[in-house]
């Protein structure tokens, strides 16, 4: 017959593990690039590598270009995502070399996987991969050149995942390329990689009951 304190253990390792399988980690793995409307990406200065402004005035969205086979996001190529810069940032102004805050500017994109056939079913099934709207906020820039025809992005923020409540950290890199007459050519690439949390809460459960067995010994 098993002890009541095992038997609250048990309970305790099957809560934790119900709570990681909601609040699963979700690895976010893929590329994107503009799409614009009725003009081209543009810049001040001589070159980008001196620019201090970006206009993202042609910018309506942007669209999936590349997904990582690690990308549990359930993104597909094509997919449409919101402006982070656009319509109501144009331009991106006064920004420098080295780390700057952005708390507080709205650099704020979303996209929905819903109906997404990455996940799961079909030829392809992906372990926590999980559909829904994702909303990453960025809160730190940091910009470096390594030469006159080209610039670099780090967008440092959160994800908020399709559960409304699990954040996580998000990296958002940006490059940019001089193709001639102030005009620039523009990639994207966000990553998001999360500690293995679930492993960590397994190990709490289990360690419940290690203290059982302790405790009746």
């Amino acid at each position: 017959m098993f002890s009541k304190r095992f038997v609250q253990a048990i309970a305790l390792a099957g809560s934790v593990l119900a709570t990681s399988a909601h609040a699963a980690p979700v690895r976010v793995d893929f590329g994107f690039v503009p799409f614009t409307v009725g003009g081209v990406i543009t810049h001040n200065g001589a070159n980008v590598g001196a620019a201090t402004s970006i206009d993202f005035s042609s910018v309506v969205g942007f669209v999936v270009n590349t997904v990582s086979p690690s990308d549990r996001s359930g993104v597909e190529l094509l997919d449409f995502i919101s402006p982070i810069f656009g319509l109501a940032s144009n331009p991106v102004a006064n920004f420098v070399l080295g780390t700057q805050d952005i708390s507080g500017l709205g650099w704020t994109k979303t996209w929905d996987t819903t109906g997404s056939g990455s996940c799961g079913g079909g030829s392809v099934a992906l372990v926590n991969c999980t559909l829904g709207t994702y909303v990453a906020s960025f809160t730190t820039l940091k910009v470096t050149t390594s030469g006159a025809d080209n610039l670099s992005w780090v967008l440092s923020g959160t994800v908020l995942l399709p559960d409304s409540t699990t954040i996580q950290s998000d990296l958002l890199s940006a490059s940019f390329t001089d193709v001639g007459a102030d005009t620039l050519n523009v990639s994207f690439t966000e990553t998001s990689v999360p500690a293995p949390a679930v492993l960590g809460l397994m190990g709490l459960g289990l360690m419940g009951l290690g203290f059982v067995r302790r405790a009746k010994a």
